[in-house]
């Protein structure tokens, strides 16, 4: 790449930053319109897509990265949680496990194969992956957000385990925010639970 693209990826990269997405992601297509075969590029289109919660358009700059280098290990993670958030929970599974294959031990695919296998109602097993992740990092506060989660919204909910999960995702990260609106989303169902038992 010439110093006049990489100036081009450094000014879109700005203006995403800044709150220019569209704008920003004009730009990089354009580059990649030029380097049709940069990975590193799709990869950072579909990253940017799934930051600004549109998994759908994600998807595709990503496959394409995987036409290019199969063993990318952060190619096939994305594209799992790209496939996840839009409910593919098969797929998502398919890659976040070759994810695991090229980097075995990463705390964030195995939180994110437990979260995975939980939204498509298999707790116990959702729930076996999460407790691996915190074996591999006890201080990732999303972990214990996730094992949360999966109490409260499974067929078996357990609000006191629920509420035992979320304390410690508390006590490690209480400003983040998808820890604040699970929190949230425990005490309206707590309040709930109350107002039925009156």
């Amino acid at each position: 790449m010439d110093e006049a693209t990489q100036i081009a990826i450094s000014q879109a990269l700005k203006l995403v930053k800044n709150g220019e997405v569209k704008d920003g992601l004009k730009l990089l297509f354009e580059v990649a319109e030029r380097y049709p075969e940069n990975e590193h590029l799709l990869i950072l289109i579909g990253e940017i897509y799934l930051t600004y919660n549109d998994p759908r358009r994600a998807i595709r700059p990503l496959e394409m990265a995987l036409e290019i280098n199969q063993e990318n290990f952060r190619t096939h993670y994305l594209l799992g949680n790209a496939y996840g958030r839009i409910l593919r929970f098969e797929d998502a599974i398919e890659e976040l496990q070759v994810a695991n294959e090229i980097k075995p031990e990463d705390d964030e695919v195995m939180r994110n194969l437990g979260w995975i296998h939980c939204m498509a109602g298999k707790y116990q097993k959702g729930r076996e992956y999460l407790k691996q992740a915190l074996k591999i990092n006890p201080q990732n506060s999303l972990i214990y957000n996730d094992m949360a989660a999966s109490f409260m919204f499974s067929t078996d909910r357990d609000l006191k385990s629920a509420e035992t999960w979320l304390k410690k995702a508390m006590s490690i990260n209480p400003d983040h925010p998808f820890i604040q609106q699970t929190y949230q989303a425990f005490l309206e169902m707590k309040e709930q639970l109350m107002e039925i038992s009156r």
